[in-house]
């Protein structure tokens, strides 16, 4: 009489469990995975945490006072916002790739953009004089007063 091998792990009531070693290491990946996916949640809302003294700023506004403009001959501007008067320009030889950003470092407030774009093929057109603009990407920041 032959006796059929056994299949690995253990049978109970005709069914195949797995071995206690499959369940750790199942686990230990599901908390690896809810780590993975909540860290960035909690690290959000935890930044999202200000004191009052941010929250109720007097100088908070949400309409700004100054309008930056980046021009198709490479011309980057700030008007201001009410009389749209412009307040100061800067040529930088090259387009415009993105929009101003402004930031505050220790209660000066700063302008950054990126320039370096090549202009199209219809500004070439109107103004071929752009036609041989630098392409370089370069990070210009302005110190406001």
């Amino acid at each position: 009489m032959a006796v059929a091998a056994q299949a690995r792990g253990s049978t109970r009531g005709g069914r195949r469990t797995i071995g206690a070693g499959w369940i750790i290491a199942t686990y230990v990946l599901l908390l690896i995975f809810t780590l993975w996916t909540v860290i960035p949640f909690l690290w959000m809302f935890l930044a999202s945490i200000k004191t009052n003294k941010e929250i109720y700023n007097p100088e908070f506004t949400i309409f700004p006072k100054q309008v930056f403009l980046g021009h198709y001959d490479g011309t980057f501007s700030a008007y201001d916002a009410k009389s749209l008067q412009e307040l100061w320009s800067f040529n930088m030889g090259t387009g415009i790739n993105a929009p101003a950003v402004t930031y505050s470092v220790n209660g000066k407030q700063y302008v950054a953009v990126l320039v370096g774009s090549r202009q199209a093929l219809n500004v070439w057109q109107n103004a071929p004089e752009l036609k041989n603009t630098a392409t370089a990407s370069m990070l210009y920041v302005f110190e406001q007063q």
